[in-house]
C-alpha cells in the first residue's frame, strides 16, 4: 500500500559464509510518490562489473494477489524442449512476469505433475477490464508453441483454466486473495 513518498532500495548481494564477506553487486535508491499519476511506473537498469539488475514497479490502484499453479494433466513434456510460464496483465502493457524459465530443458515437475514455479504470486488490477493471462510454452531449434489461460481477477476464490500444447495439457489454478484494506471493494464479488 502506498503512502506518501516511498522509498526503494535495491540491492542484489552475493552471500559467503560470514555476513561480513557478503558482497554487493549492484545498489541504488530511488523514490516514487502515491501523487503520481497511474501511468507514471519505474524501470532502471542498475549496471554493475559482472551483472545488471532491472527493477520495474508499476501502481496498481486496487489489486488482487493471484496465486498460481500448473499441472500437467495429459501427455508429458518433451526431453529437451525448453519451457517458460509467464503471467501478464492488460493493465500493465508489454510486461511479462516470468513465473518458470527453464533455458536447459529440465522442466521441473514433481510426481504429481505440479510445475515448480520459482515464482507463483503476482498481482493484478481489480474491476474494471483488466485481465491475467497465464502462458505456457515449449521451444526447441525451429520450434515454439504456446497457450495461455485467461483469467477475470475476483476478490477471493479460485479459478480454473487450461494450457493446451499439442504434447500435453495443463492446469492452471489461480488462487485470488484481496490486497487493498480499503472499503471500496467491500461486498463486492
Amino acid at each position: 500500500m502506498l503512502a506518501g513518498l516511498v522509498t526503494f532500495e535495491v540491492q542484489l548481494m552475493a552471500k559467503s559464509k560470514t555476513e561480513l564477506a557478503d558482497q554487493v553487486l549492484a545498489s541504488k535508491v530511488f523514490y516514487f510518490h502515491q501523487g503520481s499519476r497511474r501511468e507514471d511506473s519505474i524501470c532502471t537498469r542498475i549496471p554493475y562489473k559482472h551483472c545488471t539488475l532491472e527493477f520495474a514497479l508499476a501502481p496498481l490502484r486496487h489489486s488482487v494477489e493471484a496465486t498460481v499453479t500448473v499441472q500437467l494433466v495429459d501427455g508429458s513434456w518433451p526431453d529437451g524442449h525448453q519451457g517458460q510460464v509467464f503471467s501478464c496483465t492488460d493493465s500493465i502493457k508489454d510486461t511479462k512476469m516470468l513465473l518458470l524459465d527453464c533455458p536447459d530443458g529440465t522442466m521441473p515437475i514433481g510426481p504429481d505433475g505440479m510445475f515448480e514455479l520459482s515464482r507463483r504470486v503476482v498481482c493484478t488490477e481489480l474491476g474494471g477490464r483488466d485481465k491475467l493471462m497465464v502462458s505456457v510454452q515449449a521451444r526447441r531449434v525451429g520450434f515454439l508453441t504456446r497457450n495461455q489461460a485467461v483469467f477475470e481477477p475476483k476478490m477471493s476464490g479460485t479459478s480454473v483454466g487450461m494450457c493446451d500444447l499439442r504434447f500435453c495439457k495443463m492446469q492452471v489454478t489461480v488462487a485470488w486473495s484481496l490486497l487493498s484494506t480499503s472499503g471500496t471493494h467491500a461486498g463486492g464479488k
